[in-house]
């Protein structure tokens, strides 16, 4: 491994050939930078990470890279904040977003925070960071569109507004209703805005992937670092630092688990909420409510609209309080989805806490060792799997939705779910001719 880089909504929908090179990983929650470093890269590069409702890279599991040698790059957003905290610790920062936290002419982290989309659709940005407003202000006075006066009165507003709102259509609104901005210079903006907006925090980042580029094509020689790396107590404490084997040495149990079905269900849901993972104030799109409606009618064995409403009549559920109970399924569902790649070692060690690692590790040995690691070759159409997976061994329905079912179980899809399920099938046959 080379290098390895933590991007999300900033560089959503590069191009592959841009990233050519680079192990990708979604925005870094605390304890990623450690994992990351424990597979001995020469660099790690820090784009994106989690501001709430999930743990910050910690800048101590950064010191414990740079303390093994590792060489560590930061820009754009997360990356940019912990490299001006850190530059003069050997992490090196890149680009305009960095400097200016370097220097302390900015200092609030909301500067760059984004709202964004879930992981399966690649992190869109919905809202625009206070960063880009700026750049695309002093881009705007440059070529003449505002003078300083109405760039300045835009940048309070867009400044006062909640990060995840704010949008060029939010600001310009707020404009609008407000003094200090004339109406021609708004309108002039916003006539202007759809080629001039400038995404400082892509441009960054596109900076620090060149720069790690041109550093890779050298002998890079470890990182050498002029202070001591403190184990402290806190250090000791960190609950990431015991979690056990790579995620992918884990697959093996957690396809065990996933054939268990609610099950895995349910104990993702205690992982997610012991990891602080659900955001409170995280609206879930269409597509997740949807998802949300067919699981819990599929779980209930509800086949129709009628058989919902007699539920809802049994449990004193009206309407509202319907629609609210799906609502925080999705947001769930969601948060499931967009952390499902952080979200192994501690379902495993949840596993371990409820006594069932142990028997379902065994299985998973056997299982590998009687099939091998290729998906076997059965007659069994997959109709006839679902209907024995769901109908004969879990006593349920089978979904209406198998492929938002099998997401929620931690896979990409359908194809995987069968994979899982044939090798299954294959696996119990066997045990059956034995016996």
């Amino acid at each position: 491994m080379t290098a390895v880089l933590f991007t999300g909504p900033t560089l959503a929908g590069a191009a592959p050939a841009a990233l050519e090179g680079f192990v990708l990983q979604p925005p870094a929650a605390q304890g990623d930078v450690y994992r990351a470093a424990q597979r001995g890269p020469r660099v790690i590069a820090l784009v994106d990470g989690y501001f709430h409702g999930v743990p910050s890279v910690w800048h101590k599991e950064i010191l414990w890279a740079m303390a093994a040698g590792i060489h560590v790059f930061g820009a754009a957003s997360m990356g940019a904040l912990r490299a001006a905290e850190l530059h003069s610790y050997g992490m090196r920062g890149v680009g305009r977003i960095f400097a200016v936290y370097r220097d302390g002419t900015l200092i609030d982290d909301d500067e760059v925070a984004v709202a964004h989309g879930p992981a399966e659709l690649g992190f869109p940005p919905v809202s625009e960071p206070m960063v880009n407003v700026r750049a695309t202000l002093d881009c705007a006075v440059a070529e003449g569109v505002l003078d300083n006066a109405a760039a300045a009165r835009l940048a309070v507003l867009a400044k006062a507004q909640y990060y995840a709102e704010r949008t060029w259509g939010t600001v310009l609104a707020e404009a609008a209703e407000t003094a200090g901005v004339p109406p021609d210079r708004i309108a002039a903006l916003e006539a202007w805005l759809p080629d001039g907006v400038v995404d400082q925090k892509r441009v960054d980042a596109l900076e620090l992937v060149a720069a790690v580029a041109d550093v890779l094509r050298t002998d890079l020689a470890p990182l050498n670092v002029d202070y001591r790396f403190e184990h402290t107590e806190m250090w000791a404490g960190a609950s990431w630092l015991a979690e056990g084997p790579d995620s992918d040495d884990l697959q093996p149990v957690l396809d065990e688990l996933r054939l268990l079905g609610p099950r895995y269900r349910e104990l993702a849901e205690r992982a997610l909420l012991r990891a602080g993972a659900v955001e409170p104030d995280s609206v879930p799109g269409d597509r997740a409510g949807r998802e949300a409606k067919a699981r819990f009618m599929g779980d209930r064995g509800l086949l129709s609209r009628a058989d919902l409403e007699a539920w809802m009549q049994a449990n004193d559920a009206d309407t509202a309080a319907t629609e609210a109970l799906l609502e925080d399924e999705a947001a769930v569902g969601e948060a499931l989805r967009a952390h499902a790649a952080g979200l192994g070692p501690r379902l495993v060690n949840q596993l371990r806490l409820d006594g069932d690692y142990a028997r379902l590790a065994a299985r998973a040995r056997d299982k590998a060792a009687a099939l091998g690691a290729d998906a076997p070759r059965t007659a069994a159409p997959v109709g006839r799997l679902l209907e024995w997976h769901f109908g004969e061994r879990l006593g349920r329905p089978v979904p209406r939705d198998v492929d938002a079912h099998a997401r929620t179980l931690g896979l990409a899809g359908t194809d995987d779910f069968v994979r899982l399920l044939r090798r299954e099938l294959a696996y119990t046959q066997g045990k059956t001719r034995e016996s």
